[in-house]
């Protein structure tokens, strides 16, 4: 075990909380998954040498590395410091669960599965997680007394046990797909879990008092945490507006940790302590600011835990670590490369999601293909070649610097992705068996093709950003403004597409707005409507409904969306109109921030965020008035 010494830095208030970031030293991602009643976090962290388990106690780090494997991660830890997770080859299959308890592992796997993976533990030694039968579908499972137990929403087919409670209440996901919903198992009952307006709902932690924590919006990103306390649902925001966050597991205290991330692509843990509780220096156990001296009591640990049946012990590596001996090459040797397909794999997945779909982004991506084709090849050359002696020669050089943004939402997802190449490229120097048969000069030269691309992808959409004070003369199709609070209809055309602010939809869900070519759907046609302070953009067949942003949210990237809106106007729901030439912008007046097209894109379907006003002319509209 590695002791790390480190801290978690305190980072701002929001909302009822006080934030600290946790990072792993030298890590470039880290997640925090689990936290006991004692305030003892575990998770997962990346780095040069592949995935590793973490500890964090009083400010401490220790590894938690399952013997002999290439890839382990800590999801969950009960207040006896059992903790549980899984290890393998890699992060997608081939695991199988482990627990940890006083520094020994144990390890099983569900009968006939093909991935196994511990995603919580309670107080009595239960364990709860998911596993994929051969067929590749994931399903929840109970592992109690040495017996297994599928857990699984009725009706339904896939999805994963995530956290159990003392009571044995377990909480978890039905499938993984947008639109998705969570579950809570309680008595023997399965009830649907979902938060009001969200077409997604998933839940990955639950305590002993009830509370359920988990993420919402999407799969992928952008996501947000949300928390649900007898019976009532909150968003969690996390200071600085990163682009997306989750809430992994909260303890009995209502402390809640999760991951969020950042705008410069980086993903970190966090922890979020309710401001009526006080932190010690060093991260001590948490206490009560007001109220007795004597803490609440916790809860009455049983005699004894009882660890799941299986093989008293997870067999060591074939040889011993560091340098390759007979018996296969030692630690570390090899897990660069895994490192490398990591970072690449997840740069592939950025890029296939990223506004920006030139075909220098479409060559970006089957490069990295390629890359992740060569390094799986290096993998199985390294494993049979386990005796060739390290590489002397350094990595050649690249500058994987991206270009200035001309707006603060240029290029993020490439950006996110750029920094993803470059940590494969790193951690492809880490793996210490020679040239791997020439693919590992191969390989540095497949990821600076691919950031090449990336680059000029970068480059070229800053040429094509024009600032709305470059323009000479509005586009001729505007026709007019309207400013009285009955007037016909009008729409609303973004300037630098001439597509339509569109929000279309069956009346009683929630409708997201997004960009469209225009063609007089009921969805894209507006009033404006004066209210103190400025105005609401109310929808012109649905005068109930008008444009807002939920939760009165102030964070940057926030989508708009199409709201049951006051008599009056309230915060969220009212914007102030500002007029260059004869188009506009929309200001909303709670946070300031302008109504825009996202990442200035002229696809169809592109979302309608608030962001900080940069003066692009994605942010001004053209009021087109529709004849009766």
């Amino acid at each position: 075990m590695i002791i790390l010494q480190g801290h978690a830095a305190i980072v701002g208030a929001v909302a009822g909380y006080n934030f600290s970031t946790i990072d792993v030293p030298a890590s470039e991602l880290t997640v925090a998954c689990g936290i006991d009643v004692l305030g003892r976090i575990v998770g997962y962290a990346v780095d040069g040498t592949g995935t590793h388990g973490f500890l964090l106690n009083n400010g401490a780090f220790s590894s938690i590395d399952v013997p002999g494997a290439a890839w382990t991660a800590a999801y969950g830890v009960n207040t006896a410091g059992q903790i549980v997770g899984a290890y393998g080859p890699g992060g997608a299959t081939g695991r199988h669960g482990f627990l940890r308890t006083g520094g020994a592992f144990s390890s099983f796997d569900v009968p006939g599965s093909v991935d196994t993976v511990a995603r919580g533990v309670n107080n009595r030694g239960q364990i709860v997680g998911q596993y994929a039968a051969p067929d590749g579908v994931r399903h929840g499972f109970l592992l109690s007394g040495g017996n297994y137990t599928l857990i699984e929403f009725p009706g339904t087919s896939g999805g994963g046990a995530m956290a159990i409670n003392d009571s044995g209440e377990i909480a978890g996901w039905i499938g993984s797909e947008p639109g998705s919903r969570a579950f809570l198992y309680s008595a023997g009952t399965y009830s649907q879990i979902q938060f009001p307006g969200s077409t997604f709902t998933g839940i990955w932690g639950l305590n002993n008092v009830g509370d359920l924590v988990g993420q919402i919006d999407e799969t992928q990103s952008p996501y947000r945490a949300f928390r649900r306390s007898g019976g009532s649902f909150e968003v969690i925001d996390v200071p600085d507006a990163p682009v997306a966050w989750d809430a992994r597991a909260v303890n009995d205290l209502g402390q809640i940790v999760g991951a969020f991330t950042g705008l410069d692509g980086k993903t970190h843990g966090y922890r979020a302590t309710p401001t009526a509780l006080r932190i010690e220096p060093g991260d001590a156990a948490p206490q009560f600011s007001s109220g007795p001296s004597v803490g609440p009591t916790g809860p009455q640990g049983p005699a004894g835990v009882q660890g799941p049946m299986g093989p008293p012990g997870i067999p060591g590596p074939p040889g011993p670590p560091g340098p390759a001996g007979p018996g296969g090459p030692g630690r570390g040797n090899l897990i660069g490369a895994n490192g490398t397909r990591y970072f690449l794999a997840r740069a592939s997945d950025t890029l296939k999601r990223a506004v920006n779909q030139s075909s220098y982004v479409q060559h970006a991506i089957v490069d990295i293909g390629v890359a992740i084709d060569d390094v799986n090849a290096a993998l199985a050359y390294g494993r049979s070649h386990p005796n060739t002696p390290s590489a002397s020669s350094a990595p050649p050089r690249f500058n994987f610097t991206p270009p200035p943004r001309p707006g603060p939402e240029r290029n993020v997802m490439l950006e996110q992705a750029l920094t993803d190449l470059k940590s494969a490229f790193e951690a492809l120097g880490q793996v210490g068996v020679g040239d791997l048969g020439g693919l590992r000069a191969k390989t540095y030269r497949d990821i600076t093709v691919a950031a090449n691309q990336l680059l000029t992808a970068m480059n070229e959409a800053n040429a094509a950003f024009v600032p709305r004070s470059a323009n000479a003369a509005p586009p001729p199709t505007v026709v007019g403004v309207v400013l009285s609070s009955s007037p016909a209809p009008f729409r609303l055309v973004a300037e630098h597409s001439g597509k339509c602010l569109d929000a279309s939809g069956p009346a009683d869900t929630l409708i997201a707005a997004s960009q469209q070519p225009c063609t007089g759907a009921a969805g894209e046609q507006w009033r404006l409507k004066p209210v103190a302070g400025g105005y609401q953009i109310v929808s012109a067949t649905n005068p109930t409904r008008c444009l807002s942003l939920r939760d009165v949210s102030t964070i940057p990237g926030r989508r708009v969306f199409l709201l049951a809106c006051s008599a009056t106007g309230a915060p969220g729901e009212i914007w102030a109109r500002e007029t260059a030439d004869v188009n506009a912008r929309f200001l909303a007046t709670h946070s300031a921030q302008c109504m825009g097209v996202s990442q200035e894109s002229k696809a169809d379907g592109a979302a309608i965020l608030q962001y900080t006003c940069n003066g692009g002319r994605h942010e001004y509209w053209a009021m087109q008035t529709i004849a009766p």
